[in-house]
């Protein structure tokens, strides 16, 4: 994981000194781009190591749960948001002349960076923000045999086209089955597709082997069992890209080497 100390912050741009979050994904980027002495509070969230990556960067910073009435607690120079944080706490904190930025859930890698810089600059640390993107190079195309791949998440949901998934597939070097089939960012993707299509690499979410739920059980159906017996099967922790923040690139990383063994063995 990544953590700087560093204390630079933007020419010309005055640091903030008293910052919150409401927002998991913004917590992680802050996390890790600003001094941990000036973040007055974190979404309890990103405190959990089942839910973030970032729980023991987060060790020590007070939690809150998104309120109008705990962030103001706080006097903050500026809070952070996202699209979907409680519109009435939002309203509330700027209708008594608190900043709020509010960070949307990016779409491709390049959001992924921009959001960096836009934590970076709302806080005054860009040059932080800027040497965080300097350690996430993102790597060349792979030379490898078209490698089909499929994401099935729990429920029998995928994603398609124009998505932060879709663009991490293509950096790894796979081909997005339901991008393919032209289906849209967030889908739902039937097992009977799924067995017809037999992509080369299947995706999946690890919480398979959590305790037992409704939405985890189809992941676990005889039928995904006997058609992908022999295929290679890889799970990325939904830690790595359900924000969409650096941490997306261990995901990236983890489906390229799961790509390449494919290619290798069928070459």
């Amino acid at each position: 994981m990544f953590s700087f100390v560093l204390v630079l912050h933007a020419p010309g741009l005055a640091a903030a000194e008293r910052i919150v979050s409401i927002n998991q994904c913004a917590d992680e980027l802050l996390l890790n781009i600003v001094p941990h002495e000036r973040l007055k509070s974190v979404t309890h969230f990103v405190k959990d190591p089942q839910v973030s990556w970032d729980a023991e960067q987060a060790r020590g910073i007070p939690g809150n749960s998104g309120r109008a009435e705990e962030v103001l607690s706080y006097g903050p120079d500026v809070v952070f948001a996202g699209n979907f944080s409680a519109r009435s706490t939002v309203s509330l904190l700027r209708s008594v002349g608190v900043k709020v930025v509010e960070l949307d859930h990016p779409e491709s890698i390049e959001d992924v960076l921009r959001l960096i810089r836009v934590v970076g600059s709302e806080t005054g640390y860009l040059a932080q923000a800027e040497r965080l993107i300097q350690e996430l190079a993102v790597p060349g195309p792979a030379e490898m045999p078209v490698i089909v791949a499929a994401v099935y998440q729990p429920n029998g949901f995928t994603t398609g086209k124009q998505s932060l998934i879709d663009d991490v597939l293509t950096i790894a070097g796979v081909t997005n089955v339901a991008a393919r089939r032209g289906l849209a960012s967030y889908a739902h993707y039937p097992m009977e597709l799924l067995i017809a299509d037999v992509p080369d690499l299947l995706i999946l979410d690890p919480q398979v082997h959590s305790g037992p739920s409704l939405a985890h059980e189809m992941l676990k159906h005889p039928a995904l069992r006997t058609v992908y017996r022999d295929s290679l099967r890889v799970e990325i922790p939904p830690q790595a890209w359900a924000c969409g923040t650096h941490h997306v690139f261990a995901a990236i990383e983890l489906i390229r080497t799961a790509a390449m063994r494919i290619g290798a063995s069928n070459g």
